[in-house]
């Protein structure tokens, strides 16, 4: 067990560094990207589109991309989400441990609020 620690504290860095990366391109366009080559562009270390994969979604009205979620599996099995809605009721970040990966974004995104405040 001592080596799942460390591998899941590595899944988690690239989530939190995935999304340093998505808040970065948010910054400049006002919506979050789920093109893996755009940002790849914006952080080559991470596996965009393979190992760390995007769920792009609404904050508060369609076609605003304002939500967006991650998820990566750890090399312990482990598959962690981080989440960040940008406006809105439920502006925030959120952390997760779902089998499934990112669920569905939905306009507002309550089911990123789901995820819940920790891993």
């Amino acid at each position: 067990m001592h080596g799942s620690g460390a591998q899941d504290r590595a899944a988690q860095s690239d989530l939190r560094n995935g999304l340093t990366a998505e808040k970065t391109y948010y910054t400049d366009s006002q919506t979050y990207s789920a093109v893996a080559a755009t940002m790849q562009g914006i952080e080559p270390s991470l596996k965009w589109g393979a190992a760390l994969t995007v769920v792009q979604g609404d904050a508060v009205i369609a076609a605003d991309g304002g939500t967006v979620c991650l998820s990566e599996a750890s090399k312990s099995g482990t598959k962690f989400q981080i989440a960040d809605i940008a406006a809105g009721a439920n502006a925030g970040t959120y952390y997760g441990k779902a089998a499934g990966g990112c669920p569905a974004a939905a306009l507002g995104g309550a089911n990123l609020v789901a995820l819940g405040t920790s891993w």
